[in-house]
């Protein structure tokens, strides 16, 4: 549930914090053109759920994570976020400051510093999705290597090294 939680998490940062994807975002995921996915939903074949709004057409990243975890969607719905209310915020009003010297522009600095931030965090999960979803591939693989749907090898492997 974890993983399915931290997918959810990178599809939300790839959608701008929306809970819905377009054909594009879900092209850069999957990998299925958005002309095939446009046929493939006329022909009711395709595999994860969508929703017509006007001409566009979305995809619920609870799905779309479902989809890429398992190869199939749960046709549960997903949690509809409540909407929050933000509080206006009253801008101060500063008084001009006369100056003699010209004051040099810093806020460069402080733009990459946040910038640089922003960048180590995204690779940090990133990271940490990339090692997850590995040792779940590598759980699938074992799991079917022991159910015997995996071939195994009859060759004997050679030792390496002894001790």
């Amino acid at each position: 549930m974890e993983l399915h939680a931290q997918l959810v998490d990178y599809l939300k940062t790839k959608t701008d914090g929306k809970f819905l994807m377009t054909p594009e975002q879900l092209e850069a995921e999957i990998g299925i053109s958005e002309k095939q996915q446009s046929k493939l939903r006329k022909e009711q074949n395709f595999p994860i759920p969508w929703k017509p709004v006007g001409r566009s057409v979305f995809y619920s990243i609870y799905h779309v994570a479902d989809f890429l975890l398992s190869g199939e969607v749960k046709q549960e719905e997903a949690p509809i976020a409540e909407p929050v209310e933000e509080k206006p915020i009253k801008p101060k009003v500063l008084q001009p400051v006369k100056s003699k010297t010209p004051v040099q522009d810093l806020s460069f600095l402080a733009k990459m510093k946040f910038l640089a931030a922003h960048v180590q965090e995204q690779a940090t999960e990133l990271q940490s999705l990339a090692d997850n979803l590995n040792r779940y591939h590598d759980s699938l693989e074992l799991k079917m290597k022991l159910d015997g749907s995996l071939p195994v090898s009859d060759k004997p492997h050679q030792i390496v090294k002894k001790i």
